[in-house]
């Protein structure tokens, strides 16, 4: 019989947002959701043991039971460590087990064919990983000057899975962590027990979510869409008898924004910029303000109505970051409805919403208290 160890128990620091990266959604779905379904379809894996961050072990279990998997799943806590959570995962498999494959939860995009691939070779050779191209030149440094460039077609990116014979790779581990190894891959540590380790080349770029960055790449990549970016922009005056409403909500204050419609200009920047990455021209086309039937009317409404526009386009959303100008009243007490508010608009998860605030330092008209603007930029996805 063969396993699998998924790794699932970083704590994804390099992210914006706190949620683990493993939950994260990508493509309606949790990053750890499409990689227990693609090891769920290998027929030859018969096992997987989850390692999961420490202290979240009900949630996951929880988690876990909604996903639907046939494959038997023990889900265990990991350890401080990447190579403490391996051996922890390594001793709960099935001491039957002949082949072990260990991956990284965070690599959403690996497929069935690479596993299958990866351990038919490892089946043939006794070890062997998957492995990617690389496709820029790579210099080599020291002291901050180029020493030597290396030779591209000798070189390829690591990933996951990586599969081996259990009792090899369990001793390997017990080994390494007895001497103070510090392996930042499976292969590593076999490498340093003497084992020779084989490739197989994928020829694909295998994300790894380690930034916000690959989260949006992702999402471009598992639609099947092309990437695209908008930008949008808005400004109002601040006058009395008005109430200030931003992102959708109404914020006590001396002083509103003059406008057609409820002049939130944070709602408005985004729809410019939703609307300017799709293509399909800006809000004053859509939403004349010399139309009545917009006369005060909430932005957030309008805001869904560009939503809907995006999904009958076939053009997802895949992170909205945005800035608001202003130097009264503090806005960060309402930064999370705000981000609620624009994200139900939009139906999408509030973690692909950002919201930020800075003044200007008493300089100019937003500084005087006179008008507050928004800045707002979209990644966004469409369907070929």
């Amino acid at each position: 019989m063969n396993c699998a160890v998924i790794l699932a128990a970083g704590s994804g620091t390099r992210m914006q947002d706190a949620m683990p990266k493993a939950l994260r959604e990508v493509a309606g779905r949790s990053v750890l959701w499409h990689v227990l379904c693609t090891f769920d379809s290998v027929q030859l894996i018969h096992k997987i043991v989850l390692v999961v961050p420490q202290n979240q072990l009900k949630d996951y279990i929880e988690i876990i039971s909604g996903y639907n998997i046939e494959t038997t799943i023990d889900i265990i806590e990991g350890k401080q460590s990447r190579i403490q959570s391996a051996l922890a995962g390594l001793k709960v498999v099935d001491k039957r087990c002949d082949f072990v494959a260990i991956h990284d939860a965070a690599r959403v995009m690996v497929t069935k064919e690479t596993i299958e691939a990866t351990l038919g070779l490892a089946q043939k050779t006794g070890a062997a990983i998957a492995v990617g191209p690389i496709y820029d030149t790579v210099k080599q440094i020291e002291k901050d000057k180029i020493t030597k460039t290396l030779d591209r077609s000798q070189l390829r990116v690591a990933h996951t899975p990586q599969i081996f014979k259990y009792e090899q790779i369990f001793k390997a581990y017990e080994d390494a962590i007895e001497e103070g190894f510090k392996g930042t891959d499976s292969a590593s540590v076999m490498e340093r027990a003497g084992y020779d380790v084989s490739i197989y080349d994928t020829n694909a770029r295998d994300i790894k979510i380690t930034v916000e960055q690959d989260i949006v790449l992702a999402e471009a990549m598992m639609s099947g869409g092309i990437a695209c970016c908008g930008t949008g922009y808005d400004t109002h005056r601040l006058e009395k008898d008005r109430k200030l409403i931003l992102g959708g909500v109404e914020i006590p204050y001396e002083k509103g924004l003059m406008g057609h419609s409820d002049a939130d200009v944070l709602v408005h920047a985004i729809m410019d910029a939703l609307l300017g990455g799709a293509g399909l021209r800006d809000i004053g086309y859509h939403f004349p303000d010399t139309d009545e039937q917009y006369k005060d009317i909430s932005s957030i409404r309008l805001l869904s109505e560009v939503g809907k526009k995006l999904a009958d386009n076939k053009i997802k959303i895949l992170n909205i970051d945005s800035t608001i100008i202003c130097e009264k009243p503090k806005l960060s007490p309402y930064n999370d409805e705000m981000r609620m508010n624009i994200a139900d608009a939009l139906s999408v998860n509030s973690s692909k919403i950002n919201i930020k605030a800075t003044t200007t330092e008493e300089i100019g008209e937003h500084g005087a208290g006179r008008a507050i603007s928004a800045l707002a930029v979209c990644a966004l996805s469409k369907q070929q």
